[in-house]
């Protein structure tokens, strides 16, 4: 119902919520208050992807508190502490969209300082080092949103070293997509750090493990989302460029068209995706294409001015 009707699929997991509560009810063992918070989290990811991130932030709270409460009654259970790491990172990415930067950055060092420990434990149990991987991702993205960037970039490269290690035995599968999108995602800090060489050496290390992919008639959804988003990152560092070249003519020229080639690609991947979102697969954050679309107009008039044929 996810994909044709969200308000549907929203009341199934509301029904979903109603049936863990009554079997709470009925015992107090830990699976089923777990079952309650699951069913919570569920309800809060719809109404993230409905754009209601107060309702989202509501339920996700409601799961936090589950999931300390079973802490304190379990403090060693291992699938507790997953799941209250689980509630405290996505509580903490709510927060940063509702402006509460303390009690975002907070949660997010619980999440990952939890989650830690307990792939410190098991280090051989690979499902929980994808667990702790996926959370550094959702953390690095608040950083970014917190204007953090270099926090980020740390984070975003531990997550890279993580997925390329958990991909690392199967070879015969391709690349890593969840390690090319940390890539570009290191761009993106790396840019906002200020360090233009580094941020376009990312986005290229991204290009070059999902490029190949994209002549496939149906690439992977997070192959589109991955190259969208490096080229528009590699249009952005031309673009910063070429406003500062004014007085070379030539070589501002030739920036901005470099700049709108990355544009124009960015676009042709972003128009692949059926319903583009802001929260891309893989619990990665993506770009905008209107944002897109915009600077590539920008390119268009800079051309236009400077005498250059739009397009060339």
């Amino acid at each position: 119902m996810e994909a044709i009707d969200k308000t549907a699929a929203l009341g199934y997991y509301k029904k979903e919520l109603e049936i863990e509560q009554k079997l709470q009810q009925r015992s107090s063992e830990i699976r089923y208050a777990r079952g309650v918070a699951i069913a919570y989290n569920k309800i809060a990811t719809e109404y993230e992807k409905m754009g209601d991130y107060q309702r989202a932030l509501e339920n996700h709270l409601h799961g936090l508190e589950i999931y300390k409460d079973l802490i304190r009654v379990d403090p060693k259970n291992v699938l507790v502490q997953q799941g209250l790491a689980i509630a405290y990172i996505n509580t903490a990415t709510e927060l940063v969209k509702s402006g509460d930067r303390v009690q975002s950055l907070e949660f997010t060092k619980n999440s990952l300082e939890i989650m830690r420990g307990v792939v410190a434990s098991a280090p051989e149990n690979r499902r929980q080092r994808g667990t702790l991987a996926a959370i550094t991702v959702a953390g690095a993205s608040i950083f970014l949103r917190l204007d953090k960037p270099n926090d980020a970039l740390k984070e975003f490269e531990m997550a890279n070293a993580s997925y390329e290690s958990l991909h690392s035995a199967n070879t015969a599968a391709g690349p890593s997509l969840e390690a090319a999108a940390c890539r570009e995602k290191m761009g993106e800090a790396a840019a906002r750090a200020g360090n233009a060489n580094l941020a376009a050496a990312y986005f290229h290390q991204a290009l070059a493990a999902v490029e190949p992919l994209l002549s496939a008639r149906e690439p992977d959804i997070a192959v589109l989302y991955t190259a969208a988003d490096a080229y528009s990152g590699l249009g952005d560092l031309e673009r910063r460029e070429a406003s500062h070249a004014n007085r070379d003519g030539t070589k501002e020229r030739d920036l901005w068209l470099q700049a709108r080639s990355w544009y124009v690609k960015s676009l042709d991947a972003w128009h692949r995706i059926q319903r583009p979102s802001r929260d891309g697969p893989n619990g990665f954050d993506a770009g905008d294409p209107a944002q897109v679309a915009k600077s590539l107009q920008l390119c268009e008039n800079a051309l236009a001015k400077a005498g250059a044929r739009p397009g060339a």
